[in-house]
């Protein structure tokens, strides 16, 4: 279900977003995850939009950064889609397009790190961390680096002891959203910090109410839309029987499945506009207007 602002934590991407948009904890937050040292941020953009095509399906990540020559996609995953090899590949993919301009050398490419914080195990093997990169199959000794890097983390893991404190600590924190160090404590503030900004909370409401609206329209275009196809179909069915009892019963059900049909396309139908035009999560919209995130992936291809 759509959550209230009030009821945001920072496993929710929406408040995620907003609090790494503080360069300097997002920039921390990296080196925590991933062991390095970052020179500089040259950006940061929350729910970064890639458009490949106009009839393809589009990406919005959540937080995307550019250092000189590494770049960093971090999401929040609060829901098990079992896709995520995929989706990585796709996003991989994008990304690149969007940093190879015409014509540009493909050593040009920058260094890429794909990072899901995830509240359960991508890959039910109890791991805290799963770190996918290149190799030959053949030949694993032989260097192939393609520059690219996949990290999954299992925020739910029992054995943390593989990480160093400060990682463990902000795993802990987000678990149980209890600060316990010098880091966590900035980013709890930064959280108490983005529920009380009166501009983020109207434009999270705003998106809310349009869902509820959409949500409403679609019920009503469905039942209209349903009432019309039910009525054709039963009236071709009591035609094809040839009997006033047979026309009678198969308007009636013809009645009753084109409404639930009605109904779940007009459902779906305003999902997808949700997720295209209004860049929401699709498992917050699948959820919000109650239809199979299946389906509403496959609408999206």
């Amino acid at each position: 279900m759509y959550k209230s602002f009030d009821q945001l934590t920072i496993t929710d991407d929406f408040l995620f977003c907003k609090v790494m948009s503080d360069e300097k904890l997002c920039t921390e937050l990296i080196e925590i995850l991933l062991d390095i040292q970052v020179d500089h941020i040259e950006m940061i953009t929350s729910q970064f939009p890639i458009y490949p095509d106009y009839e393809k399906h589009s990406i919005r990540l959540d937080v995307y950064v550019k250092d000189s020559d590494k770049i960093f996609d971090l999401e929040m995953q609060t829901t098990d889609r079992f896709n995520l090899e995929k989706r990585c590949r796709y996003y991989q993919g994008l990304i690149d397009i969007d940093q190879l301009e015409h014509e540009m050398d493909y050593k040009k490419l920058k260094e890429t790190y794909i990072i899901f914080l995830c509240t359960f195990d991508p890959f039910k093997k109890g791991e805290l961390k799963y770190q996918v990169c290149q190799m030959m199959n053949d030949n694993p000794a032989l260097p192939y680096n393609d520059k690219t890097n996949k990290v999954f983390y299992n925020i739910k893991a029992v054995d943390r002891t593989k990480a160093s404190p400060r990682l463990q600590n902000f795993l802990e924190y987000l678990s149980t959203k209890k600060p316990c160090d010098d880091f966590t404590s900035r980013v709890d503030s930064a959280v108490y910090a983005a529920k009380t900004n009166s501009s983020w909370r109207k434009q999270y409401m705003t998106v809310g109410l349009w869902i509820e609206e959409a949500k409403e329209q679609a019920i009503k275009e469905g039942l209209a839309e349903g009432l019309t196809k039910g009525h054709a179909k039963g009236l071709a069915e009591g035609r094809a029987e040839g009997r006033a009892e047979g026309r009678a019963e198969g308007r009636a059900e013809g009645l009753a499945e084109g409404r639930a049909e009605g109904r779940a396309d007009a459902k779906l139908e305003a999902a997808v506009i949700a997720v295209k035009n209004y860049h929401q999560p699709i498992e917050i919209v699948a959820a919000d207007f109650n239809v199979p995130i299946e389906e509403l992936e496959s609408r999206l291809k």
